[in-house]
């Protein structure tokens, strides 16, 4: 059921994105959860997808997304928070392509700005997005970038109310 035919029946819609971004603005991985939860359903009713992205021009190869959507009682949150979904999602992507062209522009200067480290670049996204019972929200991200050239990039993250628009 679509978030606009949910809301008509009390459904709350969370989300978190978290992206990596390179050193001219442009998004090279992200993922984003959607959970959409009935917070007064006891943990009875929940749905969530995730929207793994690579940019498209590059080598890529990836694993994921692995998605789990779970409910927890309130002593899996901390004190006070109470009970409610959790939405997981893993993915990782791999690229050689980046550090290439970074060293074919500007030679060893690129090499060093890589660290010089001619390792793939991997990109690994592990979000939660939280619906609780109460109607509150969360996330927390475990997000990591390792290899050449990764120290090159920057991490986004966004969460709020409502659904991404992926």
């Amino acid at each position: 059921m679509s978030p606009q035919a949910r809301a008509a029946d009390a459904w709350k819609w969370a989300y978190v994105e978290t992206s990596f971004v390179d050193p001219v603005g442009i998004t090279i991985t992200r993922d984003t959860n959607d959970l959409g939860w009935y917070p007064h359903g006891n943990g009875n009713v929940a749905e969530g997808v995730a929207y793994p992205y690579d940019f498209p021009y590059d080598g890529w190869s990836s694993r994921g997304p692995n998605q789990n959507l779970n409910y927890y009682g309130a002593s899996a949150f901390p004190p006070g928070v109470g009970a409610g979904w959790v939405l997981n999602t893993w993915a990782q992507f791999r690229n050689t392509d980046f550090e290439e062209i970074v060293v074919a522009l500007f030679g060893v200067a690129g090499y060093a700005m890589c660290g010089f480290d001619s390792s793939a670049a991997v990109f690994t996204h592990n979000t939660n997005v939280y619906g609780l019972n109460s109607g509150g929200r969360g996330y927390w991200q475990g997000d990591s970038v390792t290899g050449g050239c990764s120290d090159l990039v920057h991490h986004n993250v966004a969460s709020g109310f409502g659904y991404s628009t992926q």
